[in-house]
């Protein structure tokens, strides 16, 4: 009677442990987002792993406890103990935001972090709500960007440059973060013409991946490549949706941190420069290539060109503030072969540029970013570029006093 006693008990305890395991895998795709059913999501989760761990241990104690099993007991409770401590971690990794600067949304600790630190107002903006009537009598201004306006990286919106202005602007004055993830130029503009709020200066936030929806591209573009990238991405995304990190928060961190690193291609390394790597075959598909090339940059810079008609139109100063690309390999590159022609570009039509290359260039790489996988601005660089929009809007008189 011990014998297949001992059976059903070890096989009750599997499939117990089996089926809970099932249940915190499955859980984890509704886990960890901003929303009041979400917590409890997570709160569920939480008690299953919870669960596990009182069945690990009780089943510990059975292995321990019966000697019909004394030979394999050590290797067991050995296992045991490993499934104990991951199934531990995975519990406290429940807890561990981390901004990789994509959004993806596989990636569970960065959809912790946008959970924990990314509040919108109605419109959608990483902005407090508006209010018309209490700022009808200040002066009003609208910065327009991407991901490095909206903040990213950036936990406390206080640390981001369109906040530091505000502040030093003083209380006559309002500052709106018209920042939105993955925004380009075209779809900067289409949000500032529905705007609720007409502002008295416009402040146009660049970076130079605004040019990458440019939509005319079959001359220019390579359709081996496109195929090539639309492959790994289909490959990619079906590791993610049928593999086991997907299920674990504590497998998927280790995932990311590993395979999202930034990689960078020294010249050294490389032997040429950035320019001729940019003009390769195979960087066609790259939008800093894009500048190179006359037929995509003139399109891009008729797209800009529309904001200069509309605000012309409606009487409103504008103002465009570049921003380099961050990483080291590409920041003289974008400073030259990006920022500079879209400065003359402007500066030609009568618009204030403020380029922000030679300010983030005396920052070192490591306080420049948010991290080795997040390229935006640091707080350090937020603080910077807050100053010396400051002074900047002051010295060009953009501002009533």
């Amino acid at each position: 009677m011990k014998g297949p006693s001992n059976k059903v008990s070890v096989v009750m305890y599997l499939l117990a442990f089996a089926v809970i395991t099932f249940g915190i895998g499955f859980s984890t795709k509704y886990s960890g987002f901003n929303h009041p059913q979400y917590s409890l999501v997570d709160n569920f989760r939480l008690s299953l792993i919870v669960f596990n761990l009182i069945i690990i241990v009780r089943f510990m104690g059975f292995l321990i406890n019966n000697r019909a099993l004394a030979k394999r007991r050590n290797i067991l409770v050995s296992a045991l103990s490993v499934l104990f401590i991951l199934f531990v971690l995975e519990g406290v990794f429940m807890f561990v935001p981390k901004s990789y600067g994509k959004g993806d949304p596989n990636n569970l600790a960065e959809r912790l972090w946008f959970s924990k630190y990314w509040q919108v107002n109605q419109l959608g903006y990483r902005d407090t709500e508006l209010n018309p009537e209490s700022d009808q009598d200040k002066f009003k201004i609208a910065i327009l960007g991407d991901s490095f306006v909206a903040g990213h990286g950036i936990e406390d919106v206080n640390d981001r440059f369109s906040n530091i202005l505000g502040n030093q602007l003083g209380s006559n004055y309002r500052v709106y973060n018209m920042g939105l993830n993955g925004a380009d130029t075209q779809a900067e503009f289409d949000k500032l013409v529905t705007f609720p709020i007409k502002p008295n200066l416009i402040v146009l936030v660049h970076y130079p991946n605004d040019i990458q929806r440019v939509p005319d591209r079959s001359a220019e573009s390579s359709c081996a490549d496109d195929n090539i990238n639309l492959v790994y991405a289909q490959l990619l995304n079906l590791s993610l949706s049928k593999g086991i990190i997907q299920y674990s928060y504590l497998l998927n961190y280790f995932y990311y941190k590993f395979e999202s690193a930034v990689k960078i291609f020294p010249n050294t390394h490389r032997g040429k420069t950035t320019k001729d790597h940019m003009l390769e075959d195979h960087n066609r598909n790259n939008y800093q290539s894009f500048y190179l090339r006359e037929g995509m940059f003139r399109e891009h810079l008729q797209n800009l060109n529309r904001f200069i008609a509309i605000t012309e139109r409606e009487g409103i100063p504008l103002m465009i503030m570049l921003i380099p690309e961050t990483w080291d390999e590409t920041i003289d590159y974008s400073g030259e072969y990006i920022n500079k022609p879209l400065g003359r570009f402007f500066s030609q039509r009568g618009i204030p540029v403020l380029d922000l290359y030679i300010l983030l260039k005396q920052i070192p790489i490591e306080e420049r970013v948010v991290s080795n996988r997040d390229a935006h601005l640091s707080v350090i660089s937020n603080k910077q570029i807050g100053s010396v929009l400051y002074d900047f809007i002051n010295d060009n008189h953009l501002i009533s006093n």
